[in-house]
C-alpha cells in the first residue's frame, strides 16, 4: 500500500512524521512523495496560530480533490477535537491527535487500540537517516503559561525524556552518518525540570558533547529566563555550534507582563549585552511579536531599537493573532491589521540592514561549512551551512570546489554574500573529519 505523508509546522512535527514513516515501512507500507499515486494521504498538522490553522485546512481541502483515503493527525486534532473536525471534513477517514499518531498503524491494520493521554518517542523508535542533520525532541508539552500561546492546551504540561535515552538515540544517529544534532522542544531551556531529580539542560548537553563522532550540536528555542552562565560556558566547546536561538517576543516590560513572560526590559538587555561582550563568538537568533493588544507605537519603537542595539544575525517576526482558549483572547485586539503588517515589515527591513553589515565582516574569513549536496563535477556550486545557519529557517552557504566532496564539514573562504546567503570556495579538508 502506497502512503504519502505531508508534514506541516515545526521540526517537532517532522520528528513525529519520521517515526511514523519508519514504522509504516517496517510493516511493508511504501512511503512515496506523489499524492496522485498514493492510496492513503496522512497529513501531520500544525495549529499553533491562525495562519497555521488556515494552512492545515487548505492542505486538507486540496488533498480531498485527489479522492484518496485521508488521515489527519497532529496539533489541529489536539486543539479542536475529532468530533468537530469530522463535521468540517466528512471526507477525512480518521483523526489522531499528537499523542496518538502511531496508532494510525493499528488503525490501518484493523487492530483494536486505546488512546494515549501522553506520548513521547524513545531511542527504540528508529528513524530514517538520510540527512546531514537530525532534529531530536528532548521533551513534549509546555508548563509555561504565555498568554498568547495555545501549546499548553494542545500538548499539555511539559514532560521530558531521560538523559540516557536521548544520548542513546543520538549515538545511533551519529553512527549512521548524521553530522549535526539539533535539540528541539517547546522550551529547551526548561528541559528536565519536571523530572524533579536534578536533571537539566546543562547535564544533558555535557553528556551529548562526550559522543566521539558528533560534529555539531545545536540548540533551538532557548527562552531567555532559562539561560545560565554554565550553559553559556558550554558554547566554547568545539562541537557546540556558535549559535543560540533565544525567542524574546518583545522588549517592553509592560507588554512582556501582558504576555505573561517572566523577562523584563532590564533583564533582557543585561543578558544580551553580556553575551555580546563575554561570549562574542555566538551568533544570535530571536523571534519577536508585533501588534500584541495595546502595543503602542512607542513600545514598538523600543522593540525596534533593541533589535538595532543587539544586532541579531537571524530574526523571525510574528504578527499577533487572537487565539481561541488563550488568556490574551480576553484582551481587545486593538492594533489594526495594516499596522501589524507595517510594523513587521519595518522590523524585517531593519534586520536586512543588520545582516548586510554583519555579513560584510565575514568576507575573506575562513569558516567551517557543513556541505549538504553531493559533489557532481569540478567547479559545481554546492549548498551547505555554517555553524550560525540553522536548517530550514536561516540562510545558506553556496560553495564551489575543485575536489570531490561528501556530506561533511569543510573549511571554506567566504568570497561574497547576497542578503542572508553566503558564497565561498573550499580551502582544504577540516582536520576534524
Amino acid at each position: 500500500m502506497k502512503i504519502s505523508i505531508i508534514t506541516l509546522g515545526c521540526p517537532k512535527n517532522e520528528v513525529d512524521s519520521e517515526i511514523l514513516a519508519r514504522k509504516l515501512i517496517e510493516e511493508n507500507y511504501q512511503i512515496i512523495n506523489n499524492l496522485e499515486e498514493s492510496e492513503i494521504i496522512i497529513i501531520n498538522t500544525c495549529a499553533f496560530i491562525t495562519d497555521a490553522i488556515k494552512e492545515a485546512i487548505d492542505v486538507i481541502l486540496n488533498c480531498v480533490k485527489f479522492k484518496k483515503r485521508i488521515i489527519v493527525t497532529g496539533c489541529l486534532v489536539s486543539r479542536f477535537g475529532e468530533k468537530k473536525l469530522k463535521k468540517l471534513f466528512p471526507e477525512v477517514e480518521a483523526f489522531f491527535d499528537t499523542y496518538n499518531f502511531l496508532k494510525i498503524l493499528n488503525y490501518l491494520k484493523g487492530e483494536k487500540f486505546s488512546k494515549e493521554k501522553k506520548f513521547i518517542y524513545n531511542s527504540n523508535f528508529l528513524r530514517p537517516v538520510s540527512k546531514t542533520f537530525k532534529y531530536v525532541k528532548i521533551s513534549e508539552g509546555c508548563s509555561l503559561s504565555c498568554s498568547y500561546c495555545t501549546i499548553p492546551k494542545i500538548k499539555g504540561k511539559q514532560f521530558s525524556r531521560p538523559v540516557y535515552d536521548i544520548v542513546e538515540e543520538i549515538k545511533k544517529l551519529v553512527d549512521n552518518g548524521t553530522k549535526e544534532i539539533i535539540l528541539v522542544a517547546q522550551n529547551t531551556g526548561s528541559y528536565g525540570y519536571d523530572l524533579k531529580d536534578g536533571t537539566n539542560l546543562v547535564k544533558l548537553l555535557k553528556e551529548i558533547l562526550k559522543i566521539n563522532d558528533l560534529k555539531w550540536l545545536r540548540v533551538l528555542y532557548l527562552y531567555p529566563e532559562f539561560i545560565t552562565e554554565e550553559l553559556l560556558e558550554l558554547t566554547f566547546h568545539e562541537k557546540f555550534c556558535s549559535y543560540l536561538d533565544i525567542p524574546i517576543q518583545h522588549i517592553d516590560s509592560r507588554i512582556l507582563k501582558l504576555m505573561n513572560r517572566k523577562s523584563t526590559e532590564k533583564k533582557l538587555y543585561q543578558l544580551f549585552e553580556k553575551i555580546k561582550v563575554k561570549y562574542s563568538h555566538i551568533f544570535l537568533r530571536t523571534t519577536v511579536m508585533v501588534g500584541f493588544p495595546t502595543e503602542s507605537e512607542h513600545e514598538f519603537q523600543k522593540l525596534l531599537k533593541f533589535i538595532k542595539d543587539i544586532e541579531f544575525y537571524n530574526l523571525g517576526v510574528f504578527k499577533y493573532s487572537k487565539e481561541e482558549g488563550t488568556k490574551a483572547e480576553k484582551l481587545k485586539d486593538d492594533v489594526p491589521k495594516r499596522e501589524k503588517t507595517r510594523r513587521a515589515k519595518e522590523i524585517l527591513k531593519t534586520q536586512k540592514k543588520i545582516v548586510k553589515k554583519l555579513n560584510k565582516k565575514l568576507v575573506g574569513k575562513k569558516l567551517n561549512v557543513l556541505v549538504e549536496e553531493k559533489f557532481i563535477s569540478s567547479g559545481a556550486v554546492l549548498t551547505g551551512r555554517t555553524e550560525f545557519q540553522a536548517p530550514e529557517i536561516d540562510g545558506i552557504t553556496f560553495i564551489t570546489s575543485k575536489i570531490p566532496l561528501t556530506n561533511n564539514i569543510y573549511e571554506a573562504e567566504i568570497k561574497k554574500f547576497k542578503d542572508y546567503d553566503l558564497f565561498g570556495e573550499i580551502c582544504f579538508l577540516d582536520k576534524k573529519n
